[in-house]
């Protein structure tokens, strides 16, 4: 479904009439507005004392003013390690209730350890051929291109899907910024993958289709490849794989080692810290 509206966005949002545009904002703004309704439900549930709240609103603000790759990890870490501080004499092991086992889906620790490589080393080698290719990967970005962003977005995104929506608008629609004119910063056509409009009008059209937030990958894949003149469906596969990808591996890598790691004393007071911060790093 995704796909389809992002072939149709592809071609009537590229230079939208004026009611058109006033019609996209107005999806955008809802869009925005579920996603900081998402971010409050999660605020209210997750933050049951003062530190928690706390947190999560000092990781807000940051995030607000910052929003390099790095410091949505880095936020969540700080979290995590602010409330291992403070449990640090609470006795936090599992309940007796709680003693069943994960299921492992048949990976043991041997495929799971080789799937944390294959993750590692598709990574590396996505990154190191892209950056070693002479030409402009802005205006004649070929597939592979395409691919590294999603990749290496979905290898680094922690707190859920609403993270993910500053790191792909950085990297799919560029802006030339000038402190002297108003607006200060506009869109730079020339090296942006798609319009301000078709980036935003997906996400308000997202936010009320069934199915986690990554299904926006298939819209901007579509779109991206039209604006390349490459068939759509190429564009489809190469964002929703790059995108979905080093979540599924790493999710089935993590596995068989679940069942131990959640027992550590360590990570059990370190819990409550890490989800107080990340619903507020979009």
């Amino acid at each position: 479904m995704m796909t389809a509206i992002g072939v149709g966005a592809a071609n009537v949002l590229s230079s939208p009439a004026l009611w058109l545009r006033s019609l996209t904002a107005g999806v955008s703004a809802v869009g925005v507005a579920l996603v900081a309704s998402a971010a409050k439900g999660l605020l209210i549930k997750l933050c049951a004392t003062k530190l928690l709240a706390s947190l999560a609103t000092l990781s807000a603000a940051a995030a607000i003013y910052w929003n390099p790759p790095w410091l949505f990890p880095l936020i969540i870490l700080i979290g995590a390690l602010v409330t291992m501080w403070t449990n640090r004499k609470e006795d936090m092991s599992l309940k007796a209730k709680s003693e069943e086992g994960i299921m492992s889906l048949g990976v043991n620790m041997w495929a799971g350890g080789v799937l944390v490589l294959t993750w590692l080393a598709v990574l590396i080698a996505v990154l190191v051929a892209v950056r070693t290719q002479d030409y402009d990967h802005r205006k004649n970005a070929t597939a592979l291109d395409w691919f590294e962003v999603f990749y290496r977005i979905g290898s680094i995104i922690y707190g859920g899907g609403q993270v993910v929506l500053p790191m792909l608008l950085s990297d799919l629609v560029k802006y030339e910024c000038q402190a002297d004119r108003v607006p200060a910063c506009v869109e730079d056509k020339v090296n942006s993958w798609m319009t301000t409009e078709q980036f935003y009008g997906g996400l308000g059209i997202v936010q009320a289709m069934p199915g986690p937030l990554f299904n926006f990958s298939a819209y901007l894949g579509a779109i991206i490849a039209i604006n390349f003149g490459q068939v759509f469906i190429l564009g489809t596969v190469v964002a929703w794989f790059g995108l979905f990808g080093p979540g599924i591996i790493l999710m089935f890598a993590v596995l068989p080692f679940w069942d131990k790691f959640r027992r550590f004393q360590l990570y059990r007071r370190a819990l409550p810290g890490a989800p107080s911060t990340s619903p507020m790093t979009p």
